[in-house]
């Protein structure tokens, strides 16, 4: 069985509708694992805490392959030493957080407000049409 670890975006966890339909989508063939990561991204030790929680699953659950979207991207890529999938990896997320978190509510502009019913999201036929494939060819 090939084990993937699939580590969501900001804003989500282990039990999102992505984090379901992959584990959905490759469990015939494979084995997915999901995991909540902190999403204090606001604190530069959450973000090195969730690479080494990755690490430490990719050892612990003898993960083969992993999967990442968006700031779990910028995760995935701490992980080194395996194949990954990266889904749109945020690059930057000192810049991209600056943008999407209001620190202080004096500061509220409805042009930059970013809450979590507007995050994103990879669809059910993305995942059924690109991604599954992808997975299955790259563990061909």
């Amino acid at each position: 069985m090939t084990n993937i670890l699939y580590i969501q975006g900001f804003g989500s966890d282990a039990n999102s509708l992505t984090s379901q339909t992959i584990r959905k989508e490759l469990s015939t063939d494979f084995q997915a694992i999901t995991h909540s990561f902190s999403n204090d991204y606001g604190k530069f030790q959450a973000m090195i805490g969730n690479i080494e929680q990755a690490k430490e699953l990719l050892k612990s659950k003898n993960i083969d392959l992993v999967i990442a979207s968006s700031m779990g991207g910028f995760v995935g890529m701490g992980c080194t030493g395996i194949t990954k999938i990266l889904i749109n990896p945020c690059m930057k997320p000192s810049e991209q957080l600056r943008l999407r978190i209001v620190p202080d509510i004096s500061d509220y502009n409805p042009e930059n407000f970013f809450s979590l019913y507007d995050t994103h999201r990879i669809s059910i036929r993305s995942i059924r049409d690109v991604l599954v494939p992808l997975v299955y060819e790259i563990k061909s």
